[in-house]
């Protein structure tokens, strides 16, 4: 047993999960945070602290719900040995990979605990505002936060709103955003103003802006007064021209500064918005808790839980064949999709759209899923 196998083994089951969990936290906007043009070294590091923590949850899981015969001891023991070359594998190991089936199963659920951790735990941030109220939890795009207008809900931001009496930066939704930006282009400045549509950051450096997409842009040229019409006070004037096109993407690698207004909405009833948001949210949090309870449940489709006090599914695992538990998961799914809500047409979630056509696809299935299991 050489080195190289241990490596691969130690990073099948701990790299590779630690970089599913990166891969899933930093998403939309906040993707470029973490890519696969970073240094591998950098990469493998970032890599390894949430690959352990997610070794060790997933055993914890696995232990308990699938093989308590398995101790944690075993598993260190085995990595010692296959890391250590010229050291002759013990009984327990050995015992441990002749069941490779039990092995590939615990890397699925490795994999998939990564993913399901990574997704839940920034969209749970992101939900709950956690990185707008801890620094620390912030993502490293302040970009998103400044064309959004969320930096207004930043600690220091809020402190200045409130010592400057501006309640309307806090309490009004931003529509559109506005940018004035400097750039220096072949020697000299030029300025050019617009509504920002997206961005583009840095790959290297994702704090760091690339490019910008304006609508209704406009280029902004000084021209020289002659002589005659000279004026001490002015003795320039600024011609503001429209840029033709739909949309203008200006390079922004040469930026000198940005100045930044905001198209916001009037909310003629602050409280009864506010009440709105949290009823959403409410039934948006809902949703993502029944969502995790049906889909942990999903490994007992492919592998037999002995805690199941039902004797119709002990029967069914231990003679389905493998297209039964996808008929079977197909069947499920159907039912999930019965209490996850959806958007109505006036954007809020409802479980009444479309619940008959879910409870006949439902109905549909599940009698199929039957008739099938009865004749065969």
């Amino acid at each position: 047993m050489t080195l190289t196998i241990g490596f691969v083994i130690l990073f099948v089951s701990i790299l590779i999960p630690g970089y599913i969990f990166l891969r899933t936290y930093y998403f939309g906007e906040f993707s470029k945070q973490f890519t696969t043009s970073e240094n591998v070294l950098n990469t493998l590091l970032s890599a390894l602290i949430p690959g352990l923590i997610i070794q060790f949850i997933t055993f914890c899981l696995y232990q308990g719900f699938f093989d308590n015969q398995i101790k944690i001891s075993e598993i260190v023991t085995l990595y010692k040995e296959i890391v250590n070359e010229g050291i002759e594998l013990g009984k327990n190991s050995k015992y441990f990979l002749a069941k490779y089936h039990i092995f590939m199963i615990y890397c699925f659920c490795l994999y998939f605990v990564a993913w399901i951790s990574g997704f839940l735990l920034s969209r749970v941030i992101r939900f709950f505002h956690l990185d707008r109220k801890i620094k620390i939890l912030r993502y490293k795009n302040p970009w998103y936060y400044l064309f959004s207008g969320e930096v207004f809900h930043f600690k220091k931001f809020k402190k200045a709103v409130n010592v400057l009496d501006r309640p309307d930066l806090s309490l009004e939704k931003v529509q559109m955003t506005l940018a004035d930006i400097l750039v220096k282009s072949g020697g000299k400045n030029e300025l050019y103003s617009g509504i920002v549509i997206d961005y583009e950051l840095d790959s290297k450096d994702p704090s760091k802006l690339e490019s910008i997409y304006l609508f209704d842009a406009h280029r902004y040229k000084v021209n020289e007064l002659i002589e005659g019409n000279a004026n001490e006070k002015n003795p320039v004037s600024i011609e503001r021209k429209a840029i033709p096109g739909s949309v203008f993407m200006l390079s922004t690698k040469e930026m000198i500064n940005m100045n930044i207004s905001y198209v916001v909405e009037k909310l003629d009833n602050a409280i009864e918005e506010v009440n709105k948001r949290k009823k959403v949210r409410n039934r948006e949090f809902f949703t993502l808790s029944i969502l995790l309870i049906f889909l942990s449940f999903i490994f007992y489709i492919f592998y037999e839980g002995t805690w199941i006090p039902s004797s119709i599914y002990h029967k069914f695992m231990k003679t389905a064949k493998w297209y039964d538990k996808v008929f079977l998961l197909f069947c499920y799914l159907q039912f999930m999709q019965v209490f996850i809500p959806v958007k109505s047409d006036d954007g809020f979630l409802s479980f009444k759209k479309d619940l008959i056509t879910k409870i006949i696809i439902l109905s549909i299935s599940s009698s199929l899923f039957v008739l099938v299991q009865y004749i065969f």
